[in-house]
């Protein structure tokens, strides 16, 4: 310790001379001494703050990856919704809670600098109680101290800003999303494509494609579906995994993501994703949108006719009953339609004869068909029904198969935890078929609809019932010959959709080809967007904006902290001492030394605290206390 130096001025009490500044005191970096100070409050500190700006600064960085993030489909709703205003309030409480913990660690930082300085050099009483105001973010208003009056306000706007920042990032909005939508499919019309079907492609699509079990049903619900569509009943029918709200239209639903098909089709075989999408598809939303593409239909027209053997066309019902191995007479019988009619030809047979084993007794019943025409004429379906069902008559109906357009609505339930561009699953598809359209007589897609008719009504015959019957029954009144027509419409539609199935999938075992269809075959569909309101998050100028004030406050807690720590590794760890505790200020003055230091009037003790340096000196049994440290004019100091 140094004596001090005392001046007398008119008999006023003596005091002591002080420079304005303390001189700077020199430090040695120590590794040891750093990791020792900094384990413990300043760790937590940084640690604090880089969680902080990992959590807001990934989040951000996840949304801007996906272009946007939706919440999950329960949340979706109308912006009136009950849990909207709690859920915006719940944000926002989220929001203060979590500025105001950056807040918290940041006055922790310039609390943890202030006592190592303590614990060190000192510092000046005025930049002592400046740095506790900051830290406290209170406001600094002294005219003579511009620069401390426009950092306490910036600190103050900066902290201040954490919540808006945060309540931006973390609180969902009500967003739009629009896209555009282009895609490719076959082509029923290209001339080309009966020349490119070899025979085991026609043996495999044409006459085969609905026999698989995943279709069989199918063929029967979509007449039953395009009946009740006519007569406003509400039906469905499920094609390839997607649910049409009534007829398939005749054409093959669009996905954005490749399907797996090999439970519709025999062997390792996918359908491939036919359209695409600007951007990333909105991840579980409800999406809906439509496009124009190209179905399959026909024109059905039938009447009642009484039909004979020397008839034309001809018709011909021959019954035997059967026997079993021993020769007994059994309760089924062969049942053989057939006309001399020229008709249409499969690998098995010709469609102009079926035969079915069915029971003749009471409260049985049976339906049989066969096709003639063809060749450039429009197909004629000749059906007979007797028992349960001889309300079906003989039934001569002629079906013209035509390519149209279809308006086809979208609603994709895009919940599923797949990939984005697999969007496949619960597709709810509505078609709304166009008038006109071309007739295709000669086709592969007509030949395969008379023939998925022709199976239909083989299988669908059991012993004593028969499920179109059984349709049909339900269906008509009073010999409503347009409900008949209806059903065949929708079985020719939900043919056409299988067909393109069977062209369209790809695979080593594909009945088409392994690639699937090549684009000379295939047309573009008609151009569509969509645009969808979702509640969610999304990426724009003012998210990223807003997150500077959190990363500035941060970055200076950081470094305080850090430089606080460096600056005195040194120096010897002191015990602890909170400069925001009242009772630790009021405790650590009342042990220390500085009553001996400001001794003159208010403005001599203004200046004096200038020139005076705070320490903290730990008092074996009693704490830490104050001390006054001046450094006199010439360098010399004086405790």
């Amino acid at each position: 310790m140094y004596p001090a130096q005392s001046s007398t001025d008119g008999g006023s009490q003596s005091r002591t001379s002080f420079n304005e500044k303390a001189l700077p005191r020199p430090w040695k970096f120590d590794i040891k001494g750093f990791l020792s100070k900094l384990w413990g409050l300043p760790l937590f500190v940084i640690c604090g703050q880089l969680i902080l700006q990992i959590a807001a600064w990934g989040f951000f960085a996840y949304i801007q990856s996906r272009g946007f993030l939706p919440l999950p489909r329960r949340f979706q709703g109308d912006r009136s919704a009950d849990w909207y205003r709690p859920l915006t309030w719940l944000s926002t409480q989220i929001s203060a809670g979590l500025a105001g913990l950056s807040c918290y660690l940041f006055a922790l930082g310039i609390q943890q600098s202030i006592t190592l300085h303590l614990h060190g050099e000192g510092m000046p009483m005025p930049k002592f109680i400046l740095s506790i105001q900051i830290a406290r973010r209170s406001f600094i208003g002294d005219l003579k101290k511009l620069k401390l009056t426009a950092l306490s306000l910036a600190v103050m706007l900066v902290t201040g800003a954490q919540t808006a920042g945060w309540s931006n990032l973390i609180t969902p909005q009500f967003l739009d999303f629009e896209s555009s939508i282009t895609g490719r499919e076959l082509d029923l019309s290209s001339t080309l494509l009966q020349s490119s079907l070899p025979d085991p492609v026609h043996q495999n699509c044409v006459f085969d494609n609905s026999n698989n079990p995943a279709f069989t049903v199918g063929q029967t619900e979509s007449g039953y579906a395009a009946v009740n569509q006519d007569l406003e009943f509400p039906a469905s029918v499920i094609l390839l995994g997607q649910s049409f709200v009534s007829s398939t239209g005749g054409i093959l639903p669009l996905t954005f993501g490749n399907v797996t098909s090999d439970s519709w089709f025999p062997n390792q075989t996918t359908l491939p994703a036919t359209l695409s999408i600007h951007g990333d598809l909105p991840n579980d939303l409800s999406v809906e949108y439509s496009i124009s593409q190209q179905g399959y239909t026909a024109d059905v027209s039938c009447q009642f006719q009484d039909l004979e053997k020397d008839t034309t066309p001809s018709l011909d019902i021959e019954t035997s009953p059967l026997e079993d191995e021993d020769g007994t007479v059994l309760d089924i019988n062969s049942i053989i339609m057939s006309s001399d009619c020229t008709g249409p030809r499969s690998p098995d047979g010709p469609l102009n004869l079926q035969t079915v084993e069915a029971s003749l007794g009471s409260g049985s019943g049976h339906v049989l068909m066969i096709v003639c025409g063809g060749s450039g004429q429009s197909y004629t379906l000749i059906f007979s029904g007797a028992g349960l069902y001889d309300f079906v008559k003989t039934t001569v109906c002629t079906l013209t198969p035509k390519i149209t357009k279809v308006l086809v609505d979208y609603s994709n339930d895009n919940s599923s935890d797949d990939s984005y561009n697999d969007f496949l699953n619960s597709t709810v598809i509505d078609t709304q078929t166009l008038s006109g359209g071309s007739p295709d007589l000669d086709g592969p897609a007509g030949l395969s609809a008379v023939a998925t008719i022709y199976n239909m009504m083989h299988y669908s015959q059991g012993k004593s019932t028969n499920i179109v019957g059984d349709q049909l029954t339900s269906l008509i009144l009073n010999g409503n010959l347009v409900v008949q027509e209806e059903y065949l419409r929708g079985v020719t539609e939900y043919s056409g959709s299988v067909f393109r199935a069977c062209l369209s999938v790809t695979g080593e075992n594909a009945p088409f080809r392994p690639a699937g269809v090549p684009n000379t075959l295939t047309i573009p569909v008609g151009k569509s967007s969509f645009d969808t309101e979702f509640l969610g998050w999304e990426i724009s100028t003012t998210t990223s904006l807003v997150q500077i004030p959190g990363t500035l406050i941060a970055i200076a807690t950081i470094y305080i902290v850090l430089a606080a720590v460096a600056r005195h590794s040194g120096d010897q760890k002191g015990k602890a001492f909170d400069p925001a505790n009242t009772l630790d200020l009021v405790s650590a003055s009342a042990i220390g030394g500085l009553r001996d230091v400001f001794t003159g009037t208010e403005e001599d003790r203004v200046k004096e605290s200038e020139a005076i340096h705070i320490v903290l000196e730990d008092v074996e049994g009693r704490g830490p206390m104050f001390q006054g440290r001046a450094i006199w004019k010439d360098g010399q100091g004086h405790v």
